[in-house]
This record gives C-alpha cells, sequence and structure tokens, in this order.
C-alpha cells in the first residue's frame, strides 16, 4: 500500500503542477452551458406547461451544485486571475449566494458536511452512508412496493429533507466545537425540531436555508411573470419550477447514492489511518460512471470520475479526464478493483441495497475479495523506474 500510495501521490503532484487557465475555461464554459439551459427553461416555461422547461430548469440547478462542488473543494483557488465566483473563500458569501448557489443548504454548511464525507467515506462517521442512512426502509416490515414508494418520497425531496438540515446540523456543530455526526435518514422525523421554527435552531434553519430558497424560487419567480404576463403565467411557471424541483431531487439522488453504494461497494468498521489508508477506502468504498465525451461528464456533474475525486478531492473537474486511464492502470498493477459501470446499472445495485435485497460488503470481506490482489512485482519495478528517473513524491493534504 505505500508504493500504491506513493504512485498516486506523484500523480496527484504532476496534475496539480499543470492546473491553469484551460481548467479554468473549462469549468466557465461548463457554468455557460448550464445558465443557457437556466434561461431558456424560464423563457418557455410561462407559455405552456411542457417537459422541456422542466427539464432544462431542472438542469440548471443541478448544474449548480456540480459546480459549487468543486469550488467549494478548492479547485480553482491556485489558479491567478480566478474570478470571485470561481474563489471557495467568496463563493456563495453573503449576497453571492444568491447568484453563485442558491439552494436550500448554505454554501458552507455543505463544503463542512461533504469535506467530513471525503474523510470518513464508507465509514461509521460518514453522514452520507445510504446504506446506514436508509437501514429504516431496509427493516420495514412492509411489502417491496410500498419500500420503492418510500425512497420514491424521499428522493424527490431530499436536497430539502435530507441535505439541507444535515449540512445546517454540521455546520452548527462545528461553529459550536463540536465533532460531526452522522444522522439517520428519517429525516422529517428525525429533523422534526428544526423543521418546526418555534425553537432558535428550528427558525435559524428557515431563515437561513429554507426561507432564502422558498422565496426566490417558488415567489418571487413567479410573482414576476404574473407582473409582467399575467396570472396564468405565474400559475405555469410555479408549477414548471416545482416539477423541476422533483426532478433535479430525483437525478440527483440517483447520480449521487449510486456512487458510493452497492454489493460490490465496502463500508470500513475503522477509520483509515494514515494515506495509504485513505486511498484505500477511496477506492474500495467508490465507483464510476461511464467516461466522456464532455457532453456527458457536464451532465452527470463530472460524478462519472467518483473514484478520481474522491482520491484528488482538490483537483479542477478537467483534471478527472485527464488522468482517469492512467489511474485506473495504476490499480490493474496492484490489483486494486476500479469499478465503472452505466449510472443505469448503478443505480439499480444502489436501489437493492436500499430496499434490503443485497448488502455492502464489511472490512472484514476483504480477506475473501478476490478482486484485491496486489501485483507486487510489478509495483516494484515501477517504483524503481520513478527513483531511477528522480521522481519527487509529494503527500499534499487531503480535503
Amino acid at each position: 500500500m505505500d508504493v500504491f500510495a506513493a504512485e498516486l501521490d506523484a500523480l496527484q503532484l504532476r496534475l496539480r503542477r499543470s492546473v491553469g487557465p484551460q481548467d479554468l475555461r473549462y469549468i466557465a464554459r461548463a457554468e455557460r452551458f448550464g445558465r443557457a439551459c437556466t434561461v431558456v427553461g424560464y423563457a418557455t416555461a410561462w407559455i405552456l406547461f411542457n417537459p422541456v422547461s422542466v427539464l432544462l430548469i431542472a438542469f440548471g440547478k443541478v448544474m449548480r451544485w456540480g459546480i459549487a462542488h468543486h469550488v467549494l473543494h478548492r479547485a480553482f483557488d491556485g489558479i491567478e486571475g480566478a474570478p470571485p465566483r470561481f474563489r471557495s473563500s467568496r463563493f456563495g458569501k453573503g449576497w453571492r449566494r444568491f447568484v453563485d448557489w442558491n439552494d436550500w443548504m448554505i454554501p458552507a454548511g455543505f463544503q463542512h458536511e461533504h469535506n467530513v464525507h471525503h474523510v470518513y467515506t464508507g465509514g461509521g462517521e460518514d453522514p452520507d452512508l445510504v446504506e446506514a442512512n436508509m437501514e429504516f426502509v431496509r427493516q420495514s416490515p412492509k411489502p417491496k412496493w410500498c419500500k420503492y414508494l418510500m425512497v420514491l418520497a424521499i428522493a424527490a425531496t431530499w436536497r430539502l429533507t435530507y441535505y439541507a438540515p444535515g449540512t445546517f446540523i454540521q455546520l452548527r456543530r462545528r461553529q459550536k466545537g463540536l465533532p460531526p455526526t452522522r444522522y439517520e435518514f428519517t429525516s422529517l422525523f428525525f429533523f422534526r425540531d428544526l423543521f418546526l421554527p418555534l425553537s432558535r435552531e428550528g427558525w435559524a434553519f428557515w431563515a437561513r436555508c429554507v426561507i432564502p430558497y422558498a422565496l426566490t424560487h417558488f415567489v418571487a419567480a413567479p410573482a414576476l411573470f404574473y407582473a409582467f404576463v399575467g396570472p396564468s403565467a405565474a400559475v405555469t411557471v410555479l408549477a414548471t419550477l416545482i416539477a423541476a424541483e422533483v426532478l433535479a431531487n430525483l437525478y440527483t439522488f440517483v447520480l449521487i447514492a449510486s456512487s458510493h453504494t452497492g454489493s460490490d461497494i465496502h463500508r470500513f468498521d475503522a477509520h483509515s489511518k494514515g494515506r495509504p489508508e485513505f486511498y484505500r477506502h477511496q477506492f474500495l468504498g467508490t465507483v464510476n460512471y461511464s467516461r466522456g465525451p464532455d457532453l456527458r461528464d457536464f451532465v452527470q456533474l463530472w460524478i462519472n470520475y467518483q473514484i478520481e475525486h474522491h482520491v484528488f478531492p482538490n483537483l479542477p473537474p478537467s483534471k478527472y479526464a485527464e488522468c482517469s486511464r492512467e489511474l485506473e492502470a495504476i490499480c490493474v498493477r496492484h490489483g486494486v478493483p476500479y469499478r465503472s459501470e452505466p449510472l443505469r446499472r448503478r443505480c439499480w445495485r444502489m436501489l437493492d441495497v436500499v430496499v434490503g435485497d443485497a448488502d455492502m460488503r464489511r472490512d472484514a470481506d476483504l480477506r475473501r475479495d478476490p478482486n484485491v490482489r496486489p501485483n507486487t512485482a510489478a509495483a516494484g519495478d515501477l517504483v524503481r523506474e520513478m527513483v531511477t528517473a528522480g521522481h519527487v513524491v509529494a503527500r499534499p493534504a487531503v480535503g
């Protein structure tokens, strides 16, 4: 594992040194694509309720999350001349939240919660461990069709019922000097105090998470169409926005949950100690979807390179396609699983776990996993080549 980690460190160092203006141009192109979808979606939403407007507005919401994800990982902070919307220190702060990423969750809350997920991927402290969070569905005595309906209801609302309160709680714990905690996905029950704005915490949650997004998307936007076009247009726009909200939730749930859930993915009973074990957890606890071209990468928010992202979380997404084949080759040399399947297959693997038809592998299963067999001879040859060539192995910070 030390040899494996050294190769990955060398690759990360080389990629980090190559980050530059071309990576800003790449993410700006993706941003323009998402913004264009939003503009066209709104421009056509008032005429007649139609699936095209719903799809375009939903994708605009999704793309903002995808871009926010990498900005908040500080992927572009080291690029000279990067505008404020691509700098983690400015992104989503104050009034910029309404321009950069206006969603149910606070950008700073998502940043902290998501970093916790990266550090504890697949472990007991991981707040986004789907199998554990959905245990109440898995263990439910209800018939299978009812379980699927439960999952559908959760997926259709999860940015509001899971991510907004979850990220808010993690941020408040950090502000109070408390350690991170993992919470169950029994949202409307576990978060009942937050969703009732009667306490100080509940009102703070509504004031910072629920009200800003609800007012701008479901009140202000239809009101503008009401003022300039008429009441029928306002009703059509409101219906379109609600449908786009549900679609964005469903798609992001499938996209994100499927990348860490399946009968071939591991959970870990112990936190990783040291960089080699950190890398090991990322490969055994993560899966990719089909690679490229750019349009597919944009549509899948670069989660089709989820392995690359978890191994090198602070790199721009343009680097993932650049290094994916080389990273896969390193895994082949060491006998480390590099899983990649189309999204539709991973979705069904995830659903099997969520409804209790399958279980994720536990750390003890590594002893009998035939895929984890390092090719030590090939790895040793490569390290000797690296030493001879004078490669410098760096150990940049995780997160």
